[in-house]
């Protein structure tokens, strides 16, 4: 059996509504399906996507199915049981809630053996039930074209825009050569880490602008996964992944480099502030606010033009350690995204309505609207209103 191009590697769990159309995309990728080898490692699901795995591993010889015998409570040792057991000449991963595009892969593996480059990262879009888009983060001019081989001293503004690992098609060896491992007692953000490595100790990467990946924003009453942790769980896990991103920034003596990771890791807290934040109470409010100071204190200041407005003013609080001003400032901001999200909802309402008004039904059962209001008017004056 000939050696596969590319190993994907599917950390899952509980994902019966989603995994179908996940394992579709790779069964449809151009690249040929018979050239990928899908290592599919379950975390002890308790609802039917264990059968549905197995199902296609019975289909297809190179999907394979791993069922561990207890729940491991992160994605981190399924995605290393995975690494270990990957034989491709690349290997990517894949949240199985997500899916790619059916030319993603090719045009990866093209750009990867093209510039012989550790590995190759592309774009990629969020969706939901609703739409698809793309996060201004990702639409900056530098994403708009190629990069090839390029060393992170040269661009290191990729550290600041590109925390996601499905993205990245890398080359096995060099992956295994440096021994990288997620870290089990990260639930969030261990994507962040693994990036961060990737980057410092690739002799050279490439980019390609090209959308090569779906991400699957949950609906709000369908939301149930690791990425929808808790406040408080959440920025824990974003200050221990800096810690260690920082660590490991300083035994590589790239510690200048640090403060372009430390801009998303703050942006990831910033975005953890919200209207979640301000349900709890003040003793875990003030808990939480003395948990994330620490890294917002490392965060550089020539990045705030990055941030919004509001976001600054936040960042200055943090820093001054002003626990009262801070969650005031957090209530404002909270109260303005609501206005802004009621303003979208007016302007969403008054086009329908105003389509309405132009179209062809409106225009032509207008007379009808109008022996309604006489009929109606007649009935009014007919019937005595009863007091």
């Amino acid at each position: 059996m000939k050696k596969p191009l590319i190993s994907v590697i599917l950390p899952i769990y509980n994902v019966e509504m989603y995994i179908e159309e996940c394992l579709n995309s790779l069964v449809n990728q151009t690249i040929g399906v018979e050239n990928l080898e899908v290592i599919m490692v379950n975390d002890c699901s308790t609802d039917s996507t264990k059968s549905i795995m197995d199902k296609y591993s019975e289909k297809y010889s190179n999907f394979i199915s791993i069922h561990l015998e207890k729940n491991t409570g992160s994605p981190s040792t399924p995605k290393n049981i995975g690494v270990e057991q990957a034989t491709g000449e690349y290997l990517i991963f894949l949240d199985p809630d997500d899916y790619v595009p059916k030319d993603a892969y090719e045009k990866l593996y093209e750009y990867a053996q093209k510039y012989k480059s550790d590995f190759v990262m592309g774009s990629l879009a969020r969706f939901n039930s609703q739409k698809q888009w793309k996060q201004p983060q990702l639409n900056t001019a530098m994403l708009q074209r190629y990069h090839r081989n390029i060393k992170i001293e040269e661009k290191p503004e990729f550290l600041s825009v590109l925390g996601y690992l499905v993205n990245k098609l890398i080359k096995t060896s060099f992956f295994k050569k440096y021994k990288i491992q997620f870290n089990p007692s990260i639930k969030l953000g261990e994507d962040f880490i693994i990036c961060n490595q990737l980057m410092l100790l690739a002799k050279r990467f490439s980019y390609i602008p090209e959308n090569v990946y779906f991400y699957r924003m949950r609906d709000e009453e369908e939301e149930n996964s690791l990425t929808q942790l808790e406040p408080y769980e959440a920025i824990s896990n974003f200050v221990i992944a800096d810690n260690i991103i920082f660590s490991n920034f300083c035994d590589l003596k790239k510690v200048d480099l640090y403060k372009n990771s430390n801009l998303q890791t703050v942006q990831s807290i910033i975005y953890r502030l919200n209207d979640e934040f301000l349900a709890l109470s003040i003793k875990e409010q003030r808990e939480i606010l003395n948990l994330a100071r620490p890294t917002v204190l490392r965060f550089d200041d020539e990045f705030l033009e990055e941030l919004i407005e509001f976001d600054r003013g936040l960042i200055k609080f943090l820093k001054e350690g002003n626990i009262e001003n801070i969650i005031l400032y957090i209530e404002l901001k909270v109260k303005r995204n609501e206005a802004f999200q009621a303003q979208r909802e007016l302007q969403i309402a008054s086009k329908e309505l105003n389509r309405i008004y132009k179209s062809k039904y409106w225009k032509m059962t207008k007379p009808f609207r109008k022996v309604r209001a006489k009929l109606t008017l007649k009935v009014k004056k007919l019937v005595p209103v009863s007091k």
